[in-house]
């Protein structure tokens, strides 16, 4: 694929499917380092070898620049050149470690996505058994690590904006969201729920809820700089106080 190629299949923007809490194959590694005079297929960069340094290894810095580049520009107008100036190395070597931009793009949608799920799996034995204090302390471990990763969040909302992205990277993200959404049914406390509502009625209303609010808060956004990054707070708080209106409907007075 050329360095600003598309991907290789599109799906319509618009699909923007919420985890309930509200908040929404990997790159090829190589296996020995490029030489001077050529790396993995002798595609390696001519006269340059790895740098390591205590900033990470090359592959390491490419992934954290292909995070950054892609969140400032999509995928259409990220630059396979910018990324390696990013990085601090030559361009042959983003393509000996991914291979194609398709593949850099998927690397750095995971490396987005795993904080997130490493700290909802930290989490997971000691969630609140309340269904609502649950979703409330998932939405917080999310807030946390987009406030951490400002780079991380532009991304993810950039790649369920973007009409360029494939519908394998929708799939990635629509995967993440539904482990999310599974830490919400183990032990759940559902004494609580009104006679005659399964948790799993309750889930699907408040997800219902949630791919209702989620395409008025990216089209809010989608033509931000930052994505809506400064106003984190402000639709948390909005989707918290639909979150007590949806309590109070379905638990016992």
């Amino acid at each position: 694929m050329a360095d600003d190629g598309t991907p290789s299949s599109g799906t319509p923007a618009g699909d923007h499917r919420a985890g309930p809490d509200g908040f929404g194959s990997r790159g090829r590694r190589g296996t020995a380092a490029p030489s001077a005079q050529g790396g993995a297929g002798g595609a390696g960069p001519r006269g340059a070898s790895p740098r390591r340094t205590a900033d990470g290894s090359p592959r390491e810095r490419i992934l954290d620049a292909a995070v950054a580049e892609f969140a400032d520009r999509g995928y259409l107008r990220a630059s396979l050149s910018r990324i390696a100036r990013r990085a601090g190395v030559a361009k042959s070597l983003v393509l000996y470690y991914f291979g194609s931009k398709d593949d850099l793009y998927r690397a750095a949608v995971d490396r987005a996505l795993q904080p997130i799920e490493a700290a909802l799996e930290e989490a997971a034995p000691d969630l609140p058994r309340d269904l609502f204090e649950r979703l409330r302390r998932l939405g917080a471990i999310k807030l946390q690590v987009y406030r951490d990763r400002p780079d991380a969040y532009r991304l993810i909302v950039r790649s369920m904006v973007d009409p360029a992205v494939s519908a394998e990277f929708r799939q990635r993200l629509a995967e993440a969201a539904a482990r999310s959404q599974d830490l919400l049914y183990h032990d759940v406390d559902t004494g609580r729920l009104r006679p005659g509502v399964t948790v799993q009625e309750a889930v699907e209303l408040l997800m219902l809820l949630g791919d209702g609010l989620m395409p008025r808060i990216f089209a809010a956004i989608r033509q931000r700089p930052d994505l809506g990054y400064a106003d984190l707070d402000r639709w948390v708080a909005k989707w918290e106080r639909y979150l007590e209106l949806v309590r109070d409907g379905l638990y016992q007075p």
